[in-house]
Protein backbone atom coordinates (compact mmCIF):
# COMPACT_ATOMS: atom_id res chain seq x y z
CA UNK A 1 0.00 0.00 0.00
CA UNK A 2 1.12 3.56 -0.65
CA UNK A 3 1.85 6.04 2.12
CA UNK A 4 -0.39 8.59 0.45
CA UNK A 5 -3.94 8.09 1.64
CA UNK A 6 -6.78 7.38 -0.78
CA UNK A 7 -10.24 8.83 -0.17
CA UNK A 8 -13.03 7.27 -2.22
CA UNK A 9 -16.55 8.65 -2.55
CA UNK A 10 -19.31 6.13 -1.91
CA UNK A 11 -22.13 6.00 -4.43
CA UNK A 12 -24.21 3.71 -6.63
CA UNK A 13 -21.15 2.24 -8.37
CA UNK A 14 -19.71 0.92 -5.10
CA UNK A 15 -22.72 0.70 -2.80
CA UNK A 16 -22.64 -3.08 -2.40
CA UNK A 17 -20.67 -4.50 0.56
CA UNK A 18 -18.73 -6.66 -1.89
CA UNK A 19 -17.48 -3.69 -3.92
CA UNK A 20 -16.76 -1.61 -0.83
CA UNK A 21 -14.59 -4.43 0.49
CA UNK A 22 -12.76 -4.74 -2.83
CA UNK A 23 -12.01 -1.01 -2.76
CA UNK A 24 -10.76 -1.21 0.83
CA UNK A 25 -8.46 -4.12 -0.03
CA UNK A 26 -7.24 -2.21 -3.10
CA UNK A 27 -6.08 0.70 -0.95
CA UNK A 28 -8.95 2.96 0.13
CA UNK A 29 -8.19 4.44 3.56
CA UNK A 30 -11.22 6.72 3.96
CA UNK A 31 -14.69 6.58 2.42
CA UNK A 32 -16.45 9.88 1.76
CA UNK A 33 -20.20 10.29 2.14
CA UNK A 34 -21.37 13.10 -0.13
CA UNK A 35 -24.40 14.53 1.67
CA UNK A 36 -25.42 16.40 -1.48
CA UNK A 37 -26.53 13.05 -2.91
CA UNK A 38 -28.16 9.91 -1.62
CA UNK A 39 -30.80 9.21 1.01
CA UNK A 40 -30.10 8.79 4.71
CA UNK A 41 -30.91 5.08 4.68
CA UNK A 42 -28.42 4.59 1.83
CA UNK A 43 -25.68 6.34 3.81
CA UNK A 44 -26.56 4.28 6.88
CA UNK A 45 -26.17 1.04 4.94
CA UNK A 46 -22.80 2.14 3.59
CA UNK A 47 -21.57 3.09 7.07
CA UNK A 48 -22.64 -0.27 8.49
CA UNK A 49 -20.93 -2.11 5.64
CA UNK A 50 -17.69 -0.16 6.11
CA UNK A 51 -17.60 -0.89 9.83
CA UNK A 52 -18.10 -4.61 9.14
CA UNK A 53 -15.36 -4.57 6.47
CA UNK A 54 -12.99 -2.92 8.94
CA UNK A 55 -13.48 -5.80 11.37
CA UNK A 56 -13.09 -8.40 8.62
CA UNK A 57 -9.88 -6.87 7.25
CA UNK A 58 -8.40 -6.11 10.65
CA UNK A 59 -7.60 -2.48 9.89
CA UNK A 60 -9.27 0.88 10.55
CA UNK A 61 -11.16 2.60 7.75
CA UNK A 62 -12.18 6.24 8.15
CA UNK A 63 -15.52 7.76 7.21
CA UNK A 64 -15.67 11.40 6.10
CA UNK A 65 -19.11 13.05 6.14
CA UNK A 66 -18.99 15.81 3.50
CA UNK A 67 -21.65 18.42 4.30
CA UNK A 68 -23.36 20.10 1.33
CA UNK A 69 -22.93 23.73 2.36
CA UNK A 70 -24.76 26.72 0.86
CA UNK A 71 -24.53 25.67 -2.77
CA UNK A 72 -26.68 27.81 -5.07
CA UNK A 73 -28.51 25.77 -7.71
CA UNK A 74 -31.18 26.18 -10.35
CA UNK A 75 -34.40 24.26 -9.69
CA UNK A 76 -36.13 21.82 -12.03
CA UNK A 77 -35.80 22.69 -15.72
CA UNK A 78 -38.33 21.72 -18.39
CA UNK A 79 -37.50 18.34 -19.92
CA UNK A 80 -34.64 18.16 -17.39
CA UNK A 81 -32.71 20.59 -19.56
CA UNK A 82 -33.16 23.60 -21.83
CA UNK A 83 -30.80 25.20 -24.32
CA UNK A 84 -29.50 28.69 -23.59
CA UNK A 85 -28.65 30.57 -26.78
CA UNK A 86 -25.79 33.10 -26.84
CA UNK A 87 -27.20 36.62 -26.72
CA UNK A 88 -30.59 35.56 -25.38
CA UNK A 89 -32.03 36.88 -22.11
CA UNK A 90 -32.81 34.71 -19.09
CA UNK A 91 -34.24 35.77 -15.72
CA UNK A 92 -33.07 34.12 -12.51
CA UNK A 93 -35.65 34.33 -9.74
CA UNK A 94 -36.35 32.83 -6.32
CA UNK A 95 -40.01 32.52 -7.29
CA UNK A 96 -41.00 28.84 -7.73
CA UNK A 97 -41.73 27.41 -11.15
CA UNK A 98 -40.38 25.10 -13.82
CA UNK A 99 -37.37 26.48 -15.62
CA UNK A 100 -37.43 27.51 -19.26
CA UNK A 101 -34.93 29.06 -21.65
CA UNK A 102 -36.08 32.50 -20.49
CA UNK A 103 -36.70 31.99 -16.77
CA UNK A 104 -35.15 29.73 -14.10
CA UNK A 105 -35.75 29.38 -10.38
CA UNK A 106 -32.75 29.43 -8.03
CA UNK A 107 -32.55 28.51 -4.35
CA UNK A 108 -31.05 31.81 -3.16
CA UNK A 109 -33.64 34.33 -1.96
CA UNK A 110 -31.34 37.35 -2.05
CA UNK A 111 -29.39 37.00 -5.30
CA UNK A 112 -30.84 40.32 -6.53
CA UNK A 113 -29.42 42.03 -3.42
CA UNK A 114 -25.96 40.50 -3.86
CA UNK A 115 -25.41 41.00 -7.59
CA UNK A 116 -24.73 44.20 -9.46
CA UNK A 117 -24.99 44.94 -13.17
CA UNK A 118 -22.04 43.58 -15.12
CA UNK A 119 -21.23 40.73 -12.73
CA UNK A 120 -20.82 37.23 -14.12
CA UNK A 121 -22.84 34.16 -13.17
CA UNK A 122 -21.36 30.80 -14.09
CA UNK A 123 -23.61 27.74 -14.36
CA UNK A 124 -22.83 24.00 -14.37
CA UNK A 125 -19.20 24.27 -13.25
CA UNK A 126 -18.58 27.19 -15.60
CA UNK A 127 -19.78 25.51 -18.79
CA UNK A 128 -22.40 28.25 -19.21
CA UNK A 129 -21.84 31.97 -18.54
CA UNK A 130 -24.33 34.76 -17.95
CA UNK A 131 -23.79 38.49 -17.50
CA UNK A 132 -26.10 40.50 -15.27
CA UNK A 133 -27.86 43.27 -17.19
CA UNK A 134 -30.60 44.47 -14.82
CA UNK A 135 -32.21 43.94 -11.41
CA UNK A 136 -36.01 43.92 -11.21
CA UNK A 137 -37.21 43.43 -7.64
CA UNK A 138 -36.10 39.94 -6.68
CA UNK A 139 -35.34 38.98 -10.29
CA UNK A 140 -31.92 39.10 -11.93
CA UNK A 141 -32.07 39.64 -15.70
CA UNK A 142 -29.05 38.23 -17.54
CA UNK A 143 -27.68 37.88 -21.04
CA UNK A 144 -26.22 34.54 -22.16
CA UNK A 145 -22.50 34.94 -22.91
CA UNK A 146 -21.66 31.25 -23.28
CA UNK A 147 -24.55 28.96 -24.09
CA UNK A 148 -25.38 25.29 -23.84
CA UNK A 149 -27.83 22.96 -22.13
CA UNK A 150 -28.86 24.02 -18.62
CA UNK A 151 -30.05 20.95 -16.74
CA UNK A 152 -31.99 20.63 -13.48
CA UNK A 153 -30.23 21.31 -10.17
CA UNK A 154 -26.98 22.56 -11.73
CA UNK A 155 -24.80 24.84 -9.65
CA UNK A 156 -24.56 28.62 -9.87
CA UNK A 157 -21.32 30.47 -9.07
CA UNK A 158 -20.94 34.24 -8.69
CA UNK A 159 -17.15 34.79 -8.73
CA UNK A 160 -17.45 38.61 -8.89
CA UNK A 161 -19.85 38.91 -5.96
CA UNK A 162 -20.07 38.42 -2.20
CA UNK A 163 -23.13 36.29 -1.58
CA UNK A 164 -25.11 36.74 1.62
CA UNK A 165 -25.61 33.02 2.23
CA UNK A 166 -25.45 31.23 5.56
CA UNK A 167 -22.19 29.40 6.08
CA UNK A 168 -24.08 26.45 7.57
CA UNK A 169 -27.52 25.54 6.25
CA UNK A 170 -30.38 23.77 8.00
CA UNK A 171 -29.58 20.72 5.90
CA UNK A 172 -25.98 20.84 7.14
CA UNK A 173 -27.21 20.89 10.74
CA UNK A 174 -29.48 17.92 10.12
CA UNK A 175 -26.72 16.04 8.30
CA UNK A 176 -24.22 16.74 11.07
CA UNK A 177 -26.64 15.34 13.64
CA UNK A 178 -27.13 12.29 11.43
CA UNK A 179 -23.37 11.84 11.04
CA UNK A 180 -22.76 12.02 14.77
CA UNK A 181 -25.50 9.52 15.47
CA UNK A 182 -24.07 7.23 12.77
CA UNK A 183 -20.59 7.53 14.35
CA UNK A 184 -18.69 9.02 11.41
CA UNK A 185 -15.07 10.01 12.04
CA UNK A 186 -14.74 13.50 10.56
CA UNK A 187 -16.69 16.21 8.75
CA UNK A 188 -15.93 18.34 5.70
CA UNK A 189 -17.33 21.89 5.61
CA UNK A 190 -18.21 23.12 2.12
CA UNK A 191 -17.92 26.65 0.71
CA UNK A 192 -16.21 28.20 3.72
CA UNK A 193 -15.05 31.75 3.06
CA UNK A 194 -13.12 32.63 6.20
CA UNK A 195 -12.20 31.39 9.68
CA UNK A 196 -15.53 32.50 11.13
CA UNK A 197 -17.36 30.19 8.73
CA UNK A 198 -15.25 27.32 10.06
CA UNK A 199 -16.02 28.36 13.62
CA UNK A 200 -19.76 28.29 12.90
CA UNK A 201 -19.48 24.59 12.05
CA UNK A 202 -17.24 24.02 15.07
CA UNK A 203 -19.60 25.73 17.51
CA UNK A 204 -22.59 23.81 16.21
CA UNK A 205 -20.74 20.52 16.56
CA UNK A 206 -19.76 21.41 20.12
CA UNK A 207 -23.38 22.27 20.88
CA UNK A 208 -24.18 18.67 19.94
CA UNK A 209 -21.55 17.44 22.39
CA UNK A 210 -18.95 16.41 19.80
CA UNK A 211 -15.50 17.51 18.70
CA UNK A 212 -14.61 15.61 15.54
CA UNK A 213 -11.98 16.82 13.05
CA UNK A 214 -13.29 19.47 10.68
CA UNK A 215 -11.87 19.56 7.15
CA UNK A 216 -12.41 22.88 5.37
CA UNK A 217 -13.01 22.73 1.63
CA UNK A 218 -11.32 25.58 -0.23
CA UNK A 219 -13.55 26.24 -3.25
CA UNK A 220 -14.48 29.94 -3.03
CA UNK A 221 -12.54 32.96 -4.27
CA UNK A 222 -13.02 34.55 -0.85
CA UNK A 223 -11.44 31.50 0.80
CA UNK A 224 -8.31 31.92 -1.32
CA UNK A 225 -7.82 35.34 0.25
CA UNK A 226 -8.10 33.84 3.73
CA UNK A 227 -6.14 30.59 3.42
CA UNK A 228 -3.88 31.05 6.44
CA UNK A 229 -6.75 31.85 8.81
CA UNK A 230 -8.86 28.99 7.45
CA UNK A 231 -6.05 26.46 7.94
CA UNK A 232 -5.45 27.73 11.47
CA UNK A 233 -9.14 27.36 12.37
CA UNK A 234 -9.48 23.90 10.80
CA UNK A 235 -8.19 20.41 11.52
CA UNK A 236 -7.35 19.90 7.86
CA UNK A 237 -8.22 21.19 4.40
CA UNK A 238 -9.32 20.02 0.98
CA UNK A 239 -8.32 21.52 -2.35
CA UNK A 240 -11.81 21.25 -3.89
CA UNK A 241 -10.78 22.03 -7.44
CA UNK A 242 -14.24 21.74 -9.03
CA UNK A 243 -15.93 24.89 -7.76
CA UNK A 244 -12.53 26.49 -7.15
CA UNK A 245 -11.80 26.28 -10.87
CA UNK A 246 -15.03 28.18 -11.54
CA UNK A 247 -14.54 30.78 -8.82
CA UNK A 248 -11.00 31.75 -9.83
CA UNK A 249 -9.03 31.77 -13.09
CA UNK A 250 -8.24 28.20 -14.09
CA UNK A 251 -4.52 28.95 -14.36
CA UNK A 252 -4.51 29.97 -10.69
CA UNK A 253 -5.86 26.61 -9.42
CA UNK A 254 -2.46 24.80 -9.43
CA UNK A 255 -0.90 27.71 -7.55
CA UNK A 256 -3.61 27.70 -4.88
CA UNK A 257 -3.24 23.93 -4.60
CA UNK A 258 0.49 24.19 -3.95
CA UNK A 259 0.01 27.02 -1.48
CA UNK A 260 -2.69 25.23 0.51
CA UNK A 261 -0.67 21.99 0.63
CA UNK A 262 2.33 23.94 1.89
CA UNK A 263 0.30 25.71 4.59
CA UNK A 264 -1.17 22.42 5.84
CA UNK A 265 2.23 20.72 5.79
CA UNK A 266 3.67 23.55 7.85
CA UNK A 267 0.79 23.32 10.34
CA UNK A 268 0.95 19.53 10.53
CA UNK A 269 -2.66 19.18 9.39
CA UNK A 270 -3.87 16.71 6.74
CA UNK A 271 -4.65 18.04 3.29
CA UNK A 272 -6.70 16.33 0.59
CA UNK A 273 -6.34 17.07 -3.12
CA UNK A 274 -9.66 16.45 -4.85
CA UNK A 275 -11.76 16.64 -8.01
CA UNK A 276 -11.11 15.18 -11.46
CA UNK A 277 -7.91 13.43 -10.42
CA UNK A 278 -8.72 10.40 -12.58
CA UNK A 279 -11.90 11.75 -14.13
CA UNK A 280 -11.57 9.91 -17.45
CA UNK A 281 -11.77 6.61 -15.56
CA UNK A 282 -15.46 7.27 -14.98
CA UNK A 283 -15.77 6.00 -18.55
CA UNK A 284 -12.41 4.43 -19.37
CA UNK A 285 -10.37 1.64 -17.71
CA UNK A 286 -7.18 3.71 -18.11
CA UNK A 287 -6.43 7.31 -17.10
CA UNK A 288 -4.92 9.95 -19.33
CA UNK A 289 -1.22 10.71 -19.05
CA UNK A 290 -2.09 14.17 -17.77
CA UNK A 291 -4.21 12.69 -14.95
CA UNK A 292 -1.43 10.34 -13.87
CA UNK A 293 0.96 13.29 -13.82
CA UNK A 294 -1.55 15.38 -11.85
CA UNK A 295 -1.84 12.73 -9.12
CA UNK A 296 1.92 12.27 -8.92
CA UNK A 297 2.60 16.01 -8.72
CA UNK A 298 0.08 16.46 -5.90
CA UNK A 299 1.93 13.76 -3.96
CA UNK A 300 5.31 15.32 -4.68
CA UNK A 301 3.88 18.66 -3.51
CA UNK A 302 3.13 17.01 -0.16
CA UNK A 303 -0.58 16.17 -0.17
CA UNK A 304 -1.62 13.73 2.54
CA UNK A 305 -4.47 12.25 0.54
CA UNK A 306 -5.85 12.11 -2.98
CA UNK A 307 -9.60 11.87 -3.45
CA UNK A 308 -11.81 10.11 -5.97
CA UNK A 309 -15.32 11.51 -6.53
CA UNK A 310 -17.38 10.42 -9.52
CA UNK A 311 -14.72 7.86 -10.37
CA UNK A 312 -15.84 5.58 -7.54
CA UNK A 313 -19.34 6.97 -6.89
CA UNK A 314 -20.83 6.57 -10.36
CA UNK A 315 -17.97 5.40 -12.59
CA UNK A 316 -17.81 2.23 -14.64
CA UNK A 317 -14.43 1.20 -13.20
CA UNK A 318 -14.32 1.97 -9.46
CA UNK A 319 -11.95 -0.88 -8.53
CA UNK A 320 -9.57 -0.25 -11.42
CA UNK A 321 -9.51 3.45 -10.49
CA UNK A 322 -8.40 2.76 -6.91
CA UNK A 323 -5.79 0.26 -8.09
CA UNK A 324 -4.46 2.81 -10.57
CA UNK A 325 -4.36 5.54 -7.95
CA UNK A 326 -2.43 3.26 -5.62
CA UNK A 327 0.15 2.42 -8.29
CA UNK A 328 0.67 6.06 -9.25
CA UNK A 329 1.09 7.00 -5.57
CA UNK A 330 3.63 4.25 -5.02
CA UNK A 331 5.66 5.36 -8.03
CA UNK A 332 5.65 9.00 -6.91
CA UNK A 333 6.68 8.03 -3.39
CA UNK A 334 9.74 6.21 -4.72
CA UNK A 335 11.21 9.66 -5.39
CA UNK A 336 10.40 10.83 -1.86
CA UNK A 337 12.18 7.83 -0.37
CA UNK A 338 15.56 8.73 -1.88
CA UNK A 339 15.44 12.23 -0.40
CA UNK A 340 16.94 12.93 3.06
CA UNK A 341 14.53 13.83 5.87
CA UNK A 342 12.84 17.20 5.65
CA UNK A 343 14.00 17.84 2.07
CA UNK A 344 10.39 17.69 0.93
CA UNK A 345 9.38 19.90 3.86
CA UNK A 346 11.58 22.94 3.35
CA UNK A 347 8.90 25.17 4.80
CA UNK A 348 8.65 23.37 8.15
CA UNK A 349 7.67 25.64 10.99
CA UNK A 350 10.37 26.39 13.59
CA UNK A 351 10.33 24.15 16.64
CA UNK A 352 7.76 25.65 18.97
CA UNK A 353 7.67 23.26 21.92
CA UNK A 354 8.80 19.96 23.37
CA UNK A 355 6.43 17.74 21.33
CA UNK A 356 7.69 19.36 18.09
CA UNK A 357 11.30 18.79 19.10
CA UNK A 358 10.72 15.17 20.15
CA UNK A 359 8.87 14.40 16.91
CA UNK A 360 11.61 15.85 14.73
CA UNK A 361 14.33 14.14 16.75
CA UNK A 362 12.50 10.84 16.37
CA UNK A 363 12.55 11.17 12.59
CA UNK A 364 16.26 12.03 12.57
CA UNK A 365 17.11 9.08 14.81
CA UNK A 366 15.18 6.71 12.57
CA UNK A 367 16.98 8.06 9.51
CA UNK A 368 20.49 8.08 10.98
CA UNK A 369 20.12 4.54 12.40
CA UNK A 370 18.46 3.27 9.20
CA UNK A 371 15.40 2.11 11.09
CA UNK A 372 12.43 0.84 9.08
CA UNK A 373 9.72 1.76 11.58
CA UNK A 374 8.77 4.46 14.06
CA UNK A 375 6.31 3.48 16.78
CA UNK A 376 4.00 6.27 17.97
CA UNK A 377 1.90 5.72 21.07
CA UNK A 378 -1.03 8.09 20.90
CA UNK A 379 -4.51 8.66 22.30
CA UNK A 380 -5.60 11.72 20.32
CA UNK A 381 -3.42 11.15 17.23
CA UNK A 382 -1.31 14.22 17.95
CA UNK A 383 2.00 12.35 18.32
CA UNK A 384 1.60 10.51 15.02
CA UNK A 385 0.68 13.71 13.16
CA UNK A 386 3.69 15.55 14.59
CA UNK A 387 6.02 12.78 13.43
CA UNK A 388 4.34 12.43 10.02
CA UNK A 389 4.62 16.19 9.44
CA UNK A 390 8.37 15.65 9.03
CA UNK A 391 7.85 13.08 6.22
CA UNK A 392 10.09 10.37 7.69
CA UNK A 393 11.54 7.73 5.41
CA UNK A 394 10.58 5.17 8.08
CA UNK A 395 7.02 3.86 8.27
CA UNK A 396 5.02 5.36 11.15
CA UNK A 397 3.19 2.69 13.17
CA UNK A 398 0.59 4.46 15.29
CA UNK A 399 -0.83 2.47 18.20
CA UNK A 400 -3.85 3.90 19.97
CA UNK A 401 -6.36 2.45 22.44
CA UNK A 402 -8.97 4.77 20.87
CA UNK A 403 -10.47 3.18 17.70
CA UNK A 404 -11.85 6.51 16.42
CA UNK A 405 -8.37 8.04 16.65
CA UNK A 406 -7.05 5.20 14.50
CA UNK A 407 -9.76 5.86 11.91
CA UNK A 408 -9.02 9.60 11.91
CA UNK A 409 -5.32 8.91 11.35
CA UNK A 410 -6.28 7.14 8.12
CA UNK A 411 -6.11 10.63 6.58
CA UNK A 412 -2.48 11.33 7.59
CA UNK A 413 0.35 10.60 5.18
CA UNK A 414 2.69 7.76 6.04
CA UNK A 415 0.86 6.58 9.16
CA UNK A 416 -0.28 2.99 9.66
CA UNK A 417 -2.81 3.31 12.50
CA UNK A 418 -3.94 0.38 14.62
CA UNK A 419 -5.86 -0.11 17.84
CA UNK A 420 -6.13 -3.16 20.12
CA UNK A 421 -9.20 -5.40 19.82
CA UNK A 422 -12.31 -3.56 21.06
CA UNK A 423 -10.08 -0.55 21.87
CA UNK A 424 -9.09 -1.97 25.24
CA UNK A 425 -5.65 -1.83 26.80
CA UNK A 426 -4.32 -3.25 30.04
CA UNK A 427 -1.34 -0.90 30.03
CA UNK A 428 -0.95 1.26 33.11
CA UNK A 429 2.45 2.76 32.31
CA UNK A 430 4.35 3.95 29.26
CA UNK A 431 6.53 0.82 29.43
CA UNK A 432 3.44 -1.39 29.51
CA UNK A 433 1.99 0.34 26.45
CA UNK A 434 5.30 0.02 24.55
CA UNK A 435 5.41 -3.73 25.18
CA UNK A 436 1.75 -4.14 24.30
CA UNK A 437 2.19 -2.25 21.02
CA UNK A 438 5.35 -4.12 20.05
CA UNK A 439 3.66 -7.45 20.68
CA UNK A 440 0.62 -6.32 18.68
CA UNK A 441 2.70 -5.45 15.61
CA UNK A 442 4.83 -8.59 15.98
CA UNK A 443 1.67 -10.70 15.99
CA UNK A 444 0.59 -8.99 12.76
CA UNK A 445 4.02 -9.69 11.22
CA UNK A 446 4.59 -5.97 10.77
CA UNK A 447 7.87 -6.03 12.71
CA UNK A 448 10.73 -8.40 11.88
CA UNK A 449 12.45 -10.45 14.63
CA UNK A 450 15.24 -8.48 16.34
CA UNK A 451 14.26 -5.29 14.48
CA UNK A 452 15.44 -2.15 16.19
CA UNK A 453 12.72 0.49 16.49
CA UNK A 454 12.39 4.03 17.81
CA UNK A 455 9.34 4.74 19.95
CA UNK A 456 7.81 8.06 20.90
CA UNK A 457 4.83 9.12 22.98
CA UNK A 458 3.97 11.06 26.09
CA UNK A 459 3.55 10.67 29.81
CA UNK A 460 1.32 10.81 31.66
CA UNK A 461 -0.61 8.45 29.41
CA UNK A 462 -3.78 9.74 27.80
CA UNK A 463 -3.03 13.44 28.12
CA UNK A 464 -3.08 15.23 24.75
CA UNK A 465 -0.03 17.30 23.80
CA UNK A 466 2.47 15.65 26.14
CA UNK A 467 4.77 14.02 23.59
CA UNK A 468 7.98 13.97 25.63
CA UNK A 469 9.49 10.48 25.30
CA UNK A 470 11.88 8.96 22.77
CA UNK A 471 13.21 5.42 23.17
CA UNK A 472 15.26 3.10 20.97
CA UNK A 473 14.59 -0.57 21.56
CA UNK A 474 14.75 -3.96 19.90
CA UNK A 475 11.64 -5.83 18.88
CA UNK A 476 12.65 -9.42 19.65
Amino acid sequence: MSRTKIVATAGPACASPEMLKKLALAGVDVFRLNMSHGARDEHSRVIAAIRKISVETGRPIGILCDLSGPKIRVDVMDNDGVELIVGAKITLTPEPGHGTASRATINHEHLADDIITGHRLLLDDGLLELQTEAIDGRDVICRVVRGGILRSHKGVNAPDSHLSVESMTDKDRDDMAFGLEADVDMFAASFVRNAEDVNVFRRHMESLGANLPLISKVEMSEAVANLEAIVEASDGAMVARGDLGVEIAIEQVPLVQKRLISLCNRAGKPVITATQMLDSMIRSPRPTRAEATDVANAILDGTDAVMLSGETAVGAYPLETVETMNRIAGAAESLLKVEPPFSMRRDLAPLANTPDAIARATVLVAHDLHLRHILCLTFSGSTARLVARNHPDAIVLAYTPVPRTARQLCLTWGVVPMSPPHGKTDAETFDDLVEEALQFFRDKAMLDPNEKIVTTGGVPLGRTGTTNMLRISDAP
